[in-house]
């Protein structure tokens, strides 16, 4: 976990830097590392703690990539004690603290319903529920991966202190999500029965 948040944070990084073109290859990279090294593991043989450290093996070397990426696009960036203040503590816990409650909502909101199923219905119940909820997941990314690359610009926009544009930008976004999800969540409505049968 610890190496993964640094992973995670330098990502966020070439984010900020609009690079997501190199942070996409990079995240690729470490993901055919790791199918790799689990397809290895699996056939020889390998238990739970050679998957654990497969895992944390590839995510550092994608840590490491994007370091060397970071540097080679703005070798201004590093890390250093001389900016860092106590209001800057107080906004970076705020703005954690924040995530990590949203964080704990999400992981309630898509978790706890087979939870519940499996301990008071059955375990069939709950991998019912399971094959339903995969494909409205599957639905539901698309509309959620448009609004990541809206970040560097609203941060940008932020750090120049020019809210009315947020706000528009905000609005129009919006405008575009809720058009896709509602067209996506008809169609999923008007399929319902298929997809039931399928099942």
């Amino acid at each position: 976990f610890v190496v993964a948040n640094v992973y995670v944070l330098l990502g966020s990084v070439l984010t900020g830097l609009h690079r997501m073109d190199l942070w996409n290859r990079i995240s690729i990279a470490v993901t055919l590392l790791q199918l790799a090294g689990v397809c290895i593991i699996l056939v020889a043989g390998g238990g739970l703690r050679a998957l654990v450290v497969n895992a944390a093996l590839t995510t550092l070397a994608g840590a490491v990539l994007a370091r060397v990426a970071i540097r080679r696009t703005d070798p201004r960036i590093g890390l250093g004690r001389t900016g860092f203040s106590r209001d800057l503590w107080r906004r970076l816990t705020r703005y954690s603290a924040a995530l990590q409650v949203i964080n704990l909502g999400v992981l309630v909101q898509f978790q706890l319903p087979k939870v519940l199923l499996a301990r008071f219905l059955s375990l069939a119940a709950a991998g019912s529920y399971e094959l339903g909820h995969r494909v409205i997941f599957a639905a539901w990314a698309f509309p959620a991966n448009l609004a990541p690359p809206l970040l560097p610009a609203v941060a940008h926009l932020d750090a120049t202190g020019d809210r009315p544009r947020v706000l528009r930008l905000y609005l129009r976004a919006s405008r575009y999500l809720l058009t896709v999800a509602f067209t996506l969540t008809a169609g999923i409505m008007a399929l319902s029965p298929a997809l039931f049968t399928a099942w």
